[in-house]
């Protein structure tokens, strides 16, 4: 019964950021030129998203990452937590790239 509980609290919660943010982000999107409102959008997105599932992350190797190099960053999505993750762990901002077959369902 309690995981069925924490279960519709996350949920809940998940429901109400995505419909209170996703309009903002997205319009931040479409009028910014160089996504930086976005992305500060999303990392609130994520961090309240992880606050409130009780979700601590911890990060080793940020020192390597040079920010004015470019990477290509692969996520196993061991779980639906690895976006939010990767958008605070990382601290840049990056673009994701799918496959076309993907944007056609």
């Amino acid at each position: 019964m309690l995981k069925i509980l924490k279960a519709v609290w996350i949920l809940f919660w998940a429901s109400l950021l995505t419909l209170i943010l996703f309009l903002p982000i997205v319009i931040a999107a479409l009028a910014g030129r160089n996504g930086n409102a976005a992305f500060i959008g999303t990392q609130v997105y994520a961090w309240c998203i992880l606050k409130l599932t009780g979700i601590r992350l911890r990060v080793t190797g940020r020192e390597n990452i040079n920010p004015t190099e470019r990477y290509v960053i692969l996520s196993n999505h061991a779980s639906y937590f690895d976006p939010p993750a990767l958008v605070l762990a990382l601290g840049l901002q990056y673009r994701w790239v799918i496959k076309q077959e993907l944007r056609s369902q």
